[in-house]
């Protein structure tokens, strides 16, 4: 009787330690987080035991920074409660998440786990405003699901991986502020959901590839002060959905008549290029726009008088040009422009009396040209 007993006694140990793992096998990601990083210190419910499995429940109640569906963990969400550590190497264990939001801790380091491929379920994710370094794992690639990828505000070196074109859900990608190099992929033109492109202040270089022309979805596209060079692709404007067009701080060349078919443009900051040719006159056409700032370029002609039918616009910089000939009198028709600086050009004539229209105008600059007659009063 005595053998019989403790026969089931080892059986029924080996059951419940059975279900403990099985209850509590999703979880173990939770305590290699809490190995790599302080957020035990700012979460207290964030506690293992020494076998690695969490003391409570962490989805009943749920802790903090977590979301849970059908009592396992979906969403991790981290923004701002100073963590310190890294992601922990076998991240990508953690299978059941959804969503990543892991941003503005600045004392966050080391690199992007490899293993981070395996959240095959993962359709957003941000890493944004944190320290981490070393390149952009070829893993990512992976996660079929992904819809968003935020990784700004970071160290980030290496290249953009070319296998990232993959990524045929991916609608918004933002690697903005890093240390990347190389060029665009020439395979961009794949990712036909793409909306959103920022490869802001990194060190990419080369030219634009001319398959972007095929993301007929994008609507923001921002590559300022990067290392880019050349003209864009001869088809640029079918990108016609495109609203905020951030090409600043390049060495672009060429006219600018690809934005007569972008109508939506709003906001288009093209300083500090070598853009040639004349402001083209369909300017006047871009009903939406309200901020054009185009100096340190190598315009030239007349500044066009359909200028005048851009009434949203606020801002409009074309300084440092080669401009020639007078200010338009419709310049007036811009009740909205705050700003107005056509300083350093070869602009001649009077200032419009009908600039005295432009009641919300804040900021004039004019100097540096050839100016003559009154100021208007």
């Amino acid at each position: 009787q005595h053998q019989s007993y403790m026969a089931q006694l080892l059986v029924l140990v080996l059951l419940l330690h059975i279900s403990f793992v099985f209850v509590f096998s999703s979880v173990e990601p939770v305590c290699d987080f809490i190995a790599a990083t302080n957020i035990e210190l700012r979460y207290s419910e964030w506690r293992c035991n020494k076998f690695g499995q969490s003391e409570t429940d962490p989805c009943a109640p749920v802790w903090r920074g977590l979301d849970c569906s059908s009592s396992t963990i979906v969403r991790l969400s981290l923004d701002g409660i100073f963590l310190v550590g890294t992601l922990p190497a076998n991240f990508g264990n953690w299978i059941s998440l959804e969503y990543i939001g892991i941003e503005s801790n600045q004392d966050l380091s080391g690199t992007i786990p490899v293993s981070i491929g395996c959240l095959q379920q993962l359709t957003y994710l941000s890493l944004y405003d944190n320290f981490l370094t070393s390149s952009i794992p070829d893993t990512l690639a992976s996660i079929s699901s992904l819809v968003s990828m935020n990784l700004d505000l970071n160290h980030l070196t290496g290249t953009i991986p070319t296998v990232l074109t993959r990524l045929s859900e991916l609608q918004f990608i933002a690697l903005y502020e890093n240390q990347l190099h190389g060029t665009i992929p020439t395979e961009i033109g794949c990712m036909t959901a793409l909306t959103y492109i920022d490869f802001y202040d990194n060190h990419i270089h080369g030219t634009i590839p001319s398959s972007i022309v095929e993301l007929s979805r994008l609507i923001i596209f921002s590559v300022s002060y990067c290392n880019l060079e050349g003209a864009l692709p001869s088809n640029f404007g079918l990108l016609s959905a495109i609203t905020y067009l951030h090409l600043q701080a390049n060495v672009f060349t060429g006219p600018l008549d690809f934005i007569c078919s972008m109508r939506g443009l709003e906001y288009a900051p093209f300083v500090g290029n070598k853009f040639s040719g004349p402001v083209p006159s369909c300017i006047g056409q871009l009903s939406e726009l309200t901020y054009f700032s185009a100096s340190r370029n190598q315009f030239s002609g007349t500044l066009p008088p359909s200028i005048g039918n851009a009434t949203k616009l606020k801002t409009l910089v074309l300084s440092e040009n080669k401009l020639v000939g007078s200010i338009p009198s419709s310049v007036g028709n811009l009740a909205r422009l705050s700003v107005l600086d056509i300083s350093l050009n070869f602009i001649t004539g009077s200032i419009p009396v009908s600039l005295m229209n432009a009641s919300m105008l804040v900021n004039l600059v004019l100097d540096g040209n050839a100016l003559t007659g009154s100021i208007p009063t």
